[in-house]
């Protein structure tokens, strides 16, 4: 069982939560820390609902994380990467240990945007998941900057976002990079000691139909087979208890944020930006071949 969907996006921008009216007497920075604890207590209340309707059930927090490199190797841009990503995805902590860590409060009170707790907030938040789950897409490279007391800490993060060296990129900016995905399990898996679930992976391309009425998406089939080994190795050679994989999306489908232009799908759906016609479903190459690397549970690749 899962709450939200990327939750730790609730920190990043009110736009996730629906909640871009600010509250008069409050800065943006205060509002959008709020409505994220706010996020957090509800996915407790759901942790803590299915703790009493059964028992046994499984729960995990769920988040989407890209690694960080630094752009250069000074102790300057190395600390600014840790911090950042510390940042980013502090909602496992909380996620795991049942509190605030120690770093984020800090961060949130010397800027004066620590939440406000309502009566019974401290104890919500002790209901503890059973595992991480997460999505990947990409990697980011990150020059050397500061956090600074007016801006919160996703569009600091945004600004001091580079190009990565060497790494091949989607049209959209998103550089492929396998050995994120295992860079992350590690993470995850160490720091928390917990099961971890690959929720969603995948990459997004403009596609037609060619003449033969499919898609030869060898980029596509190249991409999850990368990723996949790179998790196996994770298992293999790292010790991660890896609980699977879940590809975004099975069909084509309107991107988030985007349009039904950035498809991920191993189906193909006849539909463009505004005109619907008739939504025909077409195997692309990629089906056939996830069709046997998921039948055979990673074996044929």
């Amino acid at each position: 069982w899962m709450s939200f969907n990327e939750q730790n996006l609730h920190a990043n921008s009110l736009r996730f939560s629906n909640a871009e009216v600010i509250p008069e007497g409050k800065s943006y920075a205060q509002h959008l820390y709020q409505v994220n604890h706010n996020v957090m207590i509800a996915h407790c209340k759901a942790v803590k609902a299915l703790r009493e309707l059964q028992p046994d059930a499984k729960f995990c927090g769920m988040t989407t994380i890209a690694n960080f490199y630094p752009e250069k190797n000074t102790p300057k841009n190395n600390l600014f990467t840790k911090l950042a990503y510390q940042l980013s995805t502090f909602h496992n902590d909380i996620f795991t240990e049942g509190k605030y860590p120690d770093y984020v409060v800090s961060y949130l009170e010397n800027r004066g945007w620590m939440p406000h707790f309502e009566p019974g907030d401290e104890e919500l938040l002790r209901y503890t998941v059973d595992y991480l789950a997460f999505s990947y897409y990409h990697s980011n490279t990150l020059s050397e900057g500061e956090f600074d007391d007016t801006t919160p800490a996703g569009e600091v993060i945004a600004k001091h976002t580079v190009k990565t060296p060497g790494l091949e990129a989607t049209e959209w900016g998103w550089e492929i990079d396998p050995d994120g995905i295992r860079w992350i399990v590690n993470d995850l898996y160490t720091r928390h000691k917990l099961p971890v679930f690959v929720l969603e992976n995948g990459m997004g391309h403009r596609e037609t139909l060619n003449e033969q009425q499919t898609v030869e998406d060898d980029y596509r089939i190249a991409f999850h087979r990368d990723h996949i080994l790179a998790l196996k190795k994770a298992v293999e050679e790292d010790g991660v208890d890896l609980l699977g994989y879940i590809t975004w999306g099975p069909i084509d489908i309107p991107s988030s944020g985007c349009e039904i232009a950035k498809r991920y799908g191993f189906v193909y759906v006849n539909r463009d930006e505004h005109d619907i016609k008739d939504l025909k479903r077409t195997k692309k190459k990629s089906f056939y071949w996830v069709k046997e690397a998921f039948g055979s549970n990673g074996e044929k690749l």
